[in-house]
Protein backbone atom coordinates (compact mmCIF):
# COMPACT_ATOMS: atom_id res chain seq x y z
CA UNK A 1 0.00 0.00 0.00
CA UNK A 2 1.33 3.58 -1.04
CA UNK A 3 2.54 5.87 1.51
CA UNK A 4 0.48 8.54 2.22
CA UNK A 5 0.90 11.92 -0.16
CA UNK A 6 2.64 14.40 1.81
CA UNK A 7 0.56 17.80 2.43
CA UNK A 8 3.37 20.80 1.63
CA UNK A 9 3.44 23.34 4.19
CA UNK A 10 6.21 25.67 5.33
CA UNK A 11 7.74 25.72 9.37
CA UNK A 12 6.41 29.23 9.05
CA UNK A 13 2.93 28.24 8.48
CA UNK A 14 3.29 24.73 10.56
CA UNK A 15 4.59 26.98 13.55
CA UNK A 16 1.28 29.92 12.93
CA UNK A 17 -1.15 26.94 12.56
CA UNK A 18 0.45 24.95 15.81
CA UNK A 19 0.13 28.44 18.06
CA UNK A 20 -3.61 28.45 17.26
CA UNK A 21 -4.49 24.71 17.90
CA UNK A 22 -2.09 22.99 19.97
CA UNK A 23 -0.50 25.62 22.11
CA UNK A 24 -2.92 27.81 22.88
CA UNK A 25 -4.39 25.27 25.14
CA UNK A 26 -0.80 25.08 27.16
CA UNK A 27 0.22 27.11 29.96
CA UNK A 28 3.25 27.91 28.24
CA UNK A 29 1.30 29.32 25.89
CA UNK A 30 3.33 32.92 25.50
CA UNK A 31 6.24 31.05 25.63
CA UNK A 32 6.02 29.53 22.69
CA UNK A 33 4.56 32.45 20.69
CA UNK A 34 7.97 34.38 21.69
CA UNK A 35 9.68 31.16 20.47
CA UNK A 36 8.08 30.90 16.80
CA UNK A 37 8.67 34.28 16.42
CA UNK A 38 12.24 33.52 16.75
CA UNK A 39 12.58 31.11 14.64
CA UNK A 40 10.54 32.60 11.99
CA UNK A 41 13.62 34.84 11.32
CA UNK A 42 15.59 32.45 9.91
CA UNK A 43 16.19 30.77 6.73
CA UNK A 44 15.11 27.34 7.95
CA UNK A 45 10.89 28.87 8.43
CA UNK A 46 10.88 29.28 4.77
CA UNK A 47 11.68 25.54 3.66
CA UNK A 48 8.37 22.66 3.50
CA UNK A 49 8.56 20.62 6.58
CA UNK A 50 9.32 17.53 4.47
CA UNK A 51 12.40 18.56 3.45
CA UNK A 52 13.78 19.97 6.65
CA UNK A 53 16.74 17.72 7.41
CA UNK A 54 18.90 17.00 11.01
CA UNK A 55 21.38 18.86 9.08
CA UNK A 56 18.98 21.87 8.60
CA UNK A 57 18.15 21.43 12.77
CA UNK A 58 21.73 21.05 13.44
CA UNK A 59 22.99 24.47 11.39
CA UNK A 60 19.97 26.37 13.25
CA UNK A 61 21.00 25.60 16.92
CA UNK A 62 25.15 26.50 15.86
CA UNK A 63 23.40 29.70 14.25
CA UNK A 64 21.89 30.26 17.43
CA UNK A 65 24.12 29.08 19.71
CA UNK A 66 26.71 31.61 17.84
CA UNK A 67 24.53 34.51 18.24
CA UNK A 68 24.89 37.55 21.20
CA UNK A 69 21.67 38.82 23.07
CA UNK A 70 20.96 42.02 22.05
CA UNK A 71 19.13 43.10 25.00
CA UNK A 72 22.06 41.24 27.46
CA UNK A 73 25.28 41.59 25.33
CA UNK A 74 26.19 38.04 26.22
CA UNK A 75 26.09 34.85 24.17
CA UNK A 76 22.15 33.15 23.51
CA UNK A 77 22.56 30.37 26.38
CA UNK A 78 21.80 26.69 25.50
CA UNK A 79 18.79 26.66 27.78
CA UNK A 80 17.36 29.31 25.07
CA UNK A 81 17.87 26.95 22.14
CA UNK A 82 16.69 23.61 23.78
CA UNK A 83 13.83 25.26 24.39
CA UNK A 84 13.30 26.20 20.51
CA UNK A 85 14.56 22.91 19.62
CA UNK A 86 11.78 21.40 21.93
CA UNK A 87 9.23 23.66 20.09
CA UNK A 88 10.05 22.41 17.21
CA UNK A 89 10.07 18.71 18.13
CA UNK A 90 6.65 19.02 19.73
CA UNK A 91 5.57 20.56 16.08
CA UNK A 92 7.25 17.86 14.10
CA UNK A 93 5.40 15.11 16.13
CA UNK A 94 1.87 16.65 15.94
CA UNK A 95 2.62 17.27 12.15
CA UNK A 96 3.95 14.13 11.57
CA UNK A 97 0.65 12.29 13.21
CA UNK A 98 -2.09 14.89 13.03
CA UNK A 99 -1.06 17.00 9.91
CA UNK A 100 0.52 14.63 7.12
CA UNK A 101 3.09 17.09 6.38
CA UNK A 102 6.04 15.48 7.19
CA UNK A 103 6.81 11.74 7.95
CA UNK A 104 9.78 11.97 10.28
CA UNK A 105 11.13 14.24 13.43
CA UNK A 106 14.50 15.42 12.31
CA UNK A 107 15.31 17.18 16.24
CA UNK A 108 15.30 14.23 17.28
CA UNK A 109 18.25 12.97 16.04
CA UNK A 110 20.34 16.39 16.19
CA UNK A 111 22.42 16.78 20.06
CA UNK A 112 21.38 19.34 22.21
CA UNK A 113 23.05 22.05 23.84
CA UNK A 114 24.75 21.49 27.35
CA UNK A 115 22.20 23.87 29.78
CA UNK A 116 24.60 25.27 32.69
CA UNK A 117 24.74 23.88 36.04
CA UNK A 118 22.37 27.14 36.97
CA UNK A 119 22.37 30.69 37.74
CA UNK A 120 23.64 31.90 41.42
CA UNK A 121 22.55 35.45 41.20
CA UNK A 122 22.19 37.24 44.15
CA UNK A 123 20.22 40.67 44.42
CA UNK A 124 22.19 42.96 45.80
CA UNK A 125 20.95 45.60 49.01
CA UNK A 126 21.75 48.26 46.65
CA UNK A 127 19.93 46.39 43.42
CA UNK A 128 17.32 46.38 45.88
CA UNK A 129 16.88 49.45 47.22
CA UNK A 130 17.29 51.39 43.91
CA UNK A 131 14.15 48.96 42.23
CA UNK A 132 12.57 49.79 45.31
CA UNK A 133 12.57 53.71 45.20
CA UNK A 134 12.18 53.29 41.17
CA UNK A 135 8.85 51.20 41.63
CA UNK A 136 7.65 53.21 44.39
CA UNK A 137 7.90 56.59 42.79
CA UNK A 138 6.75 55.22 38.70
CA UNK A 139 4.34 52.38 39.24
CA UNK A 140 2.87 50.99 42.69
CA UNK A 141 1.65 47.84 41.39
CA UNK A 142 4.89 46.91 40.43
CA UNK A 143 6.52 48.06 43.66
CA UNK A 144 4.04 45.15 45.62
CA UNK A 145 5.06 42.56 43.21
CA UNK A 146 8.43 43.18 43.65
CA UNK A 147 8.16 43.23 47.03
CA UNK A 148 5.86 40.32 47.08
CA UNK A 149 7.95 38.31 45.06
CA UNK A 150 11.23 38.83 48.00
CA UNK A 151 8.70 38.13 50.88
CA UNK A 152 6.91 34.82 49.02
CA UNK A 153 9.36 33.55 46.76
CA UNK A 154 6.20 33.10 44.35
CA UNK A 155 6.98 32.55 40.73
CA UNK A 156 6.25 35.40 38.35
CA UNK A 157 3.42 33.77 37.09
CA UNK A 158 1.62 32.61 40.15
CA UNK A 159 1.78 36.62 41.10
CA UNK A 160 0.41 37.62 38.15
CA UNK A 161 -2.19 35.32 39.01
CA UNK A 162 -3.45 35.84 41.96
CA UNK A 163 -6.84 36.42 42.69
CA UNK A 164 -8.52 37.98 45.68
CA UNK A 165 -11.02 35.70 46.29
CA UNK A 166 -7.93 33.10 46.88
CA UNK A 167 -6.23 35.70 49.69
CA UNK A 168 -6.99 35.08 53.19
CA UNK A 169 -5.06 38.16 54.20
CA UNK A 170 -6.39 37.84 58.35
CA UNK A 171 -4.82 34.38 58.60
CA UNK A 172 -1.76 35.52 55.90
CA UNK A 173 -2.55 32.21 53.82
CA UNK A 174 -2.41 32.86 49.45
CA UNK A 175 -4.09 29.59 47.97
CA UNK A 176 -2.54 28.72 44.40
CA UNK A 177 -5.05 26.65 42.72
CA UNK A 178 -2.19 25.55 39.86
CA UNK A 179 1.49 25.81 40.09
CA UNK A 180 4.07 25.03 37.29
CA UNK A 181 4.12 21.49 38.29
CA UNK A 182 0.25 21.24 38.11
CA UNK A 183 -0.21 21.14 41.83
CA UNK A 184 -2.21 23.59 44.00
CA UNK A 185 -0.48 24.61 47.02
CA UNK A 186 -1.02 27.82 49.82
CA UNK A 187 1.44 30.41 50.58
CA UNK A 188 2.19 31.73 53.65
CA UNK A 189 1.95 35.47 53.79
CA UNK A 190 4.09 37.06 56.29
CA UNK A 191 3.40 40.53 57.89
CA UNK A 192 5.16 42.41 54.94
CA UNK A 193 3.46 40.83 52.82
CA UNK A 194 0.17 41.54 53.83
CA UNK A 195 0.72 44.67 54.05
CA UNK A 196 2.13 45.40 51.03
CA UNK A 197 -0.78 43.62 49.41
CA UNK A 198 -2.96 45.47 51.49
CA UNK A 199 -1.51 48.49 48.98
CA UNK A 200 -3.48 47.51 46.55
CA UNK A 201 -7.65 47.94 46.05
CA UNK A 202 -8.49 45.23 48.10
CA UNK A 203 -11.87 43.41 46.21
CA UNK A 204 -13.65 40.16 47.01
CA UNK A 205 -13.36 38.75 43.74
CA UNK A 206 -10.73 39.18 40.64
CA UNK A 207 -7.05 39.73 39.84
CA UNK A 208 -4.97 41.24 42.04
CA UNK A 209 -2.64 42.68 39.17
CA UNK A 210 -3.36 44.14 35.85
CA UNK A 211 -0.28 42.88 34.44
CA UNK A 212 0.16 40.50 31.12
CA UNK A 213 3.01 38.64 31.19
CA UNK A 214 4.50 39.75 28.51
CA UNK A 215 3.46 43.48 29.45
CA UNK A 216 5.55 42.83 33.05
CA UNK A 217 8.31 41.47 31.13
CA UNK A 218 8.58 44.56 29.38
CA UNK A 219 8.05 46.74 32.51
CA UNK A 220 10.67 44.71 34.38
CA UNK A 221 13.17 45.04 31.39
CA UNK A 222 12.88 48.78 31.11
CA UNK A 223 13.29 49.03 34.70
CA UNK A 224 16.31 47.28 34.93
CA UNK A 225 17.52 48.85 31.80
CA UNK A 226 16.84 52.66 33.05
CA UNK A 227 18.79 51.24 36.29
CA UNK A 228 21.51 49.90 35.05
CA UNK A 229 21.37 46.74 36.98
CA UNK A 230 22.54 43.80 34.31
CA UNK A 231 21.84 39.98 34.06
CA UNK A 232 19.45 40.44 36.98
CA UNK A 233 16.01 38.25 35.80
CA UNK A 234 12.62 38.47 37.63
CA UNK A 235 12.85 34.67 38.47
CA UNK A 236 16.24 35.74 40.23
CA UNK A 237 14.00 37.00 42.88
CA UNK A 238 12.63 33.77 43.76
CA UNK A 239 16.37 32.39 44.13
CA UNK A 240 16.99 35.06 46.52
CA UNK A 241 13.69 34.49 48.62
CA UNK A 242 14.50 31.21 49.02
CA UNK A 243 17.79 32.22 50.15
CA UNK A 244 16.99 33.94 52.94
CA UNK A 245 14.37 32.18 54.25
CA UNK A 246 17.02 29.35 54.64
CA UNK A 247 19.65 32.09 55.92
CA UNK A 248 17.62 33.70 58.36
CA UNK A 249 16.31 30.08 59.23
CA UNK A 250 12.53 31.43 59.21
CA UNK A 251 11.76 28.25 57.34
CA UNK A 252 12.78 24.42 57.97
CA UNK A 253 14.23 22.36 55.05
CA UNK A 254 11.77 20.69 54.68
CA UNK A 255 9.44 23.76 54.34
CA UNK A 256 11.91 25.17 51.83
CA UNK A 257 11.62 22.35 49.80
CA UNK A 258 7.90 22.47 49.44
CA UNK A 259 8.40 25.96 47.44
CA UNK A 260 11.39 25.27 45.54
Amino acid sequence: MPSPRIRKMSLSRALDKYLKTVSVHKKGHQQEFYRSNVIKRYPIALRNMDEITTVDIATYRDVRLAEINPRTGKPITGNTVRLELALLSSLFNIARVEWGTCRTNPVELVRKPKVSSGRDRRLTSSEERRLSRYFREKNLMLYVIFHLALETAMRQGEILALRWEHIDLRHGVAHLPETKNGHSRDVPLSRRARNFLQMMPVNLHGNVFDYTASGFKNAWRIATQRLRIEDLHFHDLRHEAISRFFELGSLNVMEIAAIS
